[in-house]
């Protein structure tokens, strides 16, 4: 199906990424901010891409999540970016008649959000912690994963 096709996601998703690209970098000084600038108006460059081209909403967060880590800007300005990011990947892909932006994609992405800048604020010492992360995780996603693992049984 062509962009224009459904011209209303796509226009939603290029504000979405405008807005991501605003937050990723707010008030952002010392040596990394040029590279953090120049790596938005990359990232602003492939959001007006994303208009013709799908892709490209993918590699225009990509570089957004670049420029966070290069200004280190606040936690909340990051967690905007964030959800920005979400509405303009879901809604750029809902362009091509998939029903992608549902309710439960919305509240997960806003849960994680919130869950995200609260856990960024407890000033938590621990040096052992990135090392429970990844057992974590994969016990969150083979948790995840038991219902479709399970084998079926056979009836007599």
């Amino acid at each position: 199906m062509s962009t224009m096709a459904r011209p209303v996601p796509v226009l939603a998703s290029v504000g979405c990424g405008l807005a991501m690209a605003a937050a990723a970098v707010p008030g952002a000084s010392g040596t990394a901010s040029k590279p953090a600038a120049a790596t938005v108006l990359l990232a602003v460059c492939a959001v007006l891409a994303a208009f013709r081209w799908r892709a490209a909403a993918t590699c225009a967060v990509l570089l957004v999540a670049v420029a966070i880590g290069l200004a280190d800007p606040p936690t909340v300005a990051a967690a905007v970016a964030g959800l920005a990011a979400v509405g303009h990947l879901l809604l750029r892909h809902a362009a091509g008649g998939t029903a992608t932006v549902t309710a439960p994609a919305l509240i997960g992405a806003a849960t994680f959000s919130v869950v995200g800048v609260i856990a960024a604020g407890f000033p938590l010492q621990l040096p052992w912690l990135p090392l429970a992360a990844a057992p974590a995780v994969l016990a969150g996603y083979l948790l995840a994963l038991r219902p479709f693992l399970a084998t079926p049984t056979r009836r007599r």
